[in-house]
């Protein structure tokens, strides 16, 4: 298989202190996010990780610029930052375009907040069609040709695999998961006012820092993770293929 993937959605995370909304919040926000508007409520379901996003307990709202087709949901301990617009061809240059958008977004938000956070975490969601589920299933038994049960190999493309790496970000060791989704998904279709349903390999990656650590990630840290997430993106993708 060859990586012909398209960026369907992707998300960006900072773990720190949950922010409610308050108008002393929202002035500091508002000077930075020009053309952003608060929603009490989501104003769209995002699929990601195999589910819709989930809003755990009260303390949560949106942030949401319709231009730029950007969601910051603001949950309890934590900020999730939402590109929507994404559904560009997987390369180099499109994961490092998005991690330069994670990177001013975050800066944006700690600098205005005065925020510390203790994680970070890069993740987005490929897809790849392909009408016949069985180039999904042989690429599965490429990946697992060794793994049988009464002699019998994988039958289908349903996987998880976390794999945890070590990085200097900015002169500190920093632990790193790299968590791998793959399965395929149903889904329903109108062509030619026929409802078709459509096969898709949707590979959810998770790239995020080690959590109950003593880490402290600065702006400059966190931008010099997004710089190496690059690269981890595309050598994590590369390691399946």
């Amino acid at each position: 298989m060859t990586p012909n993937f398209i960026i369907r959605v992707c998300r960006g995370s900072i773990f720190t202190s949950t922010v409610k909304y308050d108008i002393e919040t929202w002035q500091k926000l508002s000077a930075k996010f020009i053309g952003y508007l608060p929603y009490s409520q989501i104003p769209a379901a995002v699929a990601i990780q195999m589910n819709t996003l989930q809003i755990p307990g009260p303390n949560y709202w949106v942030m949401s610029s319709k231009a730029d087709n950007i969601d910051v949901y603001f949950l309890e301990g934590k900020i999730d930052v939402i590109l929507k617009d994404s559904n560009k061809q997987y390369s180099k240059d499109s994961i490092s375009e998005l991690c330069n958008k994670f990177q001013i977004i975050f800066a944006k938000l700690i600098d205005s907040l005065d925020l510390v956070v203790s994680r970070i975490a890069f993740a987005p969601l490929l897809v790849n069609n392909r009408d016949d589920t069985s180039q999904y299933v042989d690429f599965a038994k490429s990946i697992f040709r060794d793994r049988k049960f009464r002699g019998s190999s994988v039958d289908n493309c349903d996987f998880s695999n976390v794999f945890r790496v070590k990085e200097n970000i900015e002169g500190e060791e920093i632990i790193i998961n790299c968590l791998a989704n793959f399965a395929v998904a149903q889904l329903p279709e109108v062509i030619n006012m026929k409802l078709v349903v459509r096969n898709e390999l949707q590979v959810n990656l998770d790239i995020n820092t080690l959590g109950g650590q003593h880490y402290i990630f600065t702006i400059d840290k966190i931008k010099s993770f997004y710089n190496k997430v690059v690269d981890l993106t595309i050598d994590f993708v590369d390691s399946y293929l």
